[in-house]
């Protein structure tokens, strides 16, 4: 109860102060050292992308934003489309302090991934290059298929993002290809239990060594049922992190 108590007033601390965090989600992500992070799973992947992209412009890194499936053409603020190999209109960009979104635009109001030669430039002039590498069509959270995720083959971070207010609602409802988790039995049919939430992530991402994010500990129940999640993800061998992307002010 203590340790609850304690939660509660963190992040009703936060919303006083306008959504101002106590760390950068840099650190608490540990990606001081990654100059290629894909970002997998569903929950938050592109509110991630361009929050970690914004901290990164702060710091005068060159960071490229971008995608291996695709993304949504519209780009918030302080952002610019990158969408040719060309060495020059990328570095325009950074030097009229803007975040390019590499990538090339299709007929849907989408972006597909960067071209080869594009992604030859990016190697040479980004520091920080950001792939959002998973689709989850607007689920918070995913079993991924045989094809998925698509990850960078220099990708030296890779971070898999849930949400937690999945948990308790019907599996069906609210996980990206179910039925192909169900075919497998990663987990039984009916309301997404804890222990469920771990299997669909160990099942699904483990193999890939990535740091697990486990979003939308919005409150102190959330923050709670995400605790048993994690313990479960670390005794398998994985590091594990709970935040609230929401609580901590983060938004396209």
């Amino acid at each position: 109860m203590l340790e609850l108590f304690f939660f509660r007033r963190f992040f009703f601390s936060l919303k006083r102060k306008s959504g101002k965090r106590k760390m950068p989600l840099i650190d608490q992500l540990s990606l001081q050292n990654a100059r290629l992070v894909a970002l997998c799973g569903a929950g938050g992947k592109t509110s991630l992308l361009y929050a970690l992209g914004r901290e990164w412009a702060i710091q005068k890194e060159k960071a490229v934003l971008t995608t291996s499936t695709h993304i949504q053409a519209e780009l918030p603020d302080g952002c610019a489309l990158w969408d040719r190999p060309d060495e020059g209109d990328l570095l325009s960009i950074w030097r009229a302090g803007f975040t390019p979104v590499a990538g090339r635009s299709l007929s849907e109001g989408k972006l597909k991934g960067p071209s080869e030669d594009m992604w030859t430039i990016l190697r040479r002039q980004a520091d920080r290059i950001l792939v959002e590498a998973d689709g989850a069509a607007c689920h918070p959270v995913k079993y991924p298929a045989v094809w998925e995720p698509v990850i960078p083959q220099y990708a030296d971070r890779v971070l898999v993002l849930s949400g937690l207010t999945a948990l308790g609602r019907p599996l069906r409802e609210v996980c990206h290809r179910a039925d192909l988790a169900l075919r497998q039995r990663v987990l039984s049919d009916g309301p997404l239990t804890e222990d469920g939430f771990a299997a669909l992530l160990l099942r699904g991402y483990g193999r890939y060594d990535p740091l697990f994010v486990l979003n939308q500990a919005d409150d102190g129940a959330l923050f709670s049922r995400a605790e048993s999640v994690a313990a479960r993800l670390r005794a398998a061998g994985h590091e594990t992190v709970i935040l609230s992307l929401k609580n901590l002010g983060v938004s396209i």
